[in-house]
């Protein structure tokens, strides 16, 4: 999974002049029941890690 995170992100970055990130209040994203095993198993941390990372 963060193999292809990091390929995404360099992706992203490479194709894009400007990349602009939002600071989601994931923690209160979680307390929806219907949305919270989906957004637990995206890895927001570590995408937002190699954006930073890679720029």
């Amino acid at each position: 999974m963060t193999d292809f995170l990091h390929k995404l992100s360099t992706k992203i970055i490479r194709e894009n002049q400007t990349v602009v990130l939002e600071d989601l209040n994931v923690s209160g994203m979680v307390k929806n029941r219907k949305l919270s095993r989906a957004i637990s198993d995206l890895g927001w941390r570590t995408h937002t890690d190699f954006f930073r990372w890679n720029c």
